[in-house]
């Protein structure tokens, strides 16, 4: 009741408004090629003179198709192979990039606005499901071919790179807000927000946010002819860290207990992101968490706890802090100075134990 009252609420006070920008649907080739791009080079080139196979994606286009995550987005272009959806078990996601990767998608690298947002400890790609936003996004360039010269080693297959808009930028407006929402199947509830303000001296505030839950279909009723997710049994010991074996409860008649079957795939995700401009100068904070059934890529008695307070759940969370400046003397020198601060954790209710952190 409490969600359907918010949603009613943002319906009644939410204006929303669009922006004159690119319309690549309407374009001449010639200007297709013109279109200007900052990725490949770290400096603003048209898409021609770029050194790179370059894919750009305008806020036009996601709010057209409704692309809700990363993860619909690259399923719409060539060179991107999935494995298995949205969650992803164990591993943040499962895709391989023109054939290179390997589990959990080391050899391909997301950056917002610049900012590498891979996992610190493995590289593994983050932000492809509903613990990311696609508002306040002004383009996403995706770029083919080893960019690990100007981006690192987690650019060896490619990279992609998210813009966000400068709402000063729009003197035609002084503030603006959107909202998205929609219920489903399983307890499914999604809620977008993006507004901004803009003040004097060409300063804007946004804010950025999703929430999305949803219990999912528990793995129950899908195909299953290796008998995978279903009449199993716990097994009838485990090996504890310290090399001693567990021996498990058995029945009355000493038979092994079942395990319910299916899996867990329910979504637990939420997304905030707030950024200040001032003409060339930008402060931007992110705060995530994800917590995700271990879905389709393994089974429950693959990760038997013995403890009862843990599901079989990935429970991760991020937060990140940045502060950049851009100095531009000329149109031919420019200077950007950033310092940014980034954390990312495996939390206590994570179902399984990782060795690392």
């Amino acid at each position: 009741m409490q969600k359907f009252l918010i949603f009613i609420l943002l319906l009644i006070v939410v204006q929303s408004y669009s922006q004159d920008s690119l319309r690549i649907d309407k374009m001449a080739w010639r200007d297709l090629m013109n279109i200007k791009v900052t990725s490949a080079s770290k400096k603003v080139q048209s898409v021609k003179n770029a050194p790179a196979n370059i894919i750009v994606i305008t806020k036009e286009q996601i709010e057209e198709r409704g692309y809700l995550t990363l993860q619909e987005v690259f399923k719409d272009l060539p060179g991107y192979d999935f494995a298995v959806g949205i969650p992803s078990g164990e591993y943040p996601t499962h895709f391989l990039f023109r054939g290179i990767g390997d589990v959990g998608q080391t050899k391909y690298a997301l950056y917002l606005d610049g900012v590498l947002q891979n996992d610190i400890s493995n590289g593994w790609f983050r932000h492809i499901g509903f613990n990311f936003s696609l508002n306040n996004i002004e383009r996403i360039e995706m770029v083919s071919g080893p960019g690990s010269a100007l981006f690192g080693s987690n650019a060896l297959a490619g990279f992609v790179n998210i813009i966000t808009k400068k709402e000063f930028q729009n003197k035609n407006q002084k503030y603006g807000a959107v909202s998205n929402s929609f219920v489903g199947l399983n307890n499914t509830y999604n809620q977008d927000f993006n507004g901004w303000i803009r003040l004097k001296n060409q300063t804007s505030i946004s804010l950025t946010g999703r929430y999305y839950s949803s219990i999912g279909d528990n793995g129950i009723g899908r195909y299953d002819p290796g008998n995978y997710f279903q009449n199993n049994f716990e097994p009838d010991s485990v090996k504890l860290r310290n090399g001693e074996m567990f021996l498990n409860e058995r029945t009355e008649n000493g038979e092994a207990l079942p395990i319910n079957d299916g899996f867990n795939t329910s979504v637990n995700d939420y997304y905030f992101r707030t950024k200040i401009n001032h003409k060339n100068f930008d402060i931007s904070a992110v705060h995530w968490e994800k917590k995700e059934g271990l879905g389709s890529h393994v089974v429950g008695y693959e990760y038997f706890t013995n403890e009862d307070k843990k599901d079989y759940l990935s429970n991760h969370s991020g937060r990140s802090f940045e502060l950049k400046y851009k100095f531009s003397p000329s149109n031919y020198i420019s200077s950007t100075s950033r310092s940014y601060f980034i954390s990312q954790k495996v939390k206590q209710t994570t179902g399984f134990s990782y060795t690392y952190q």
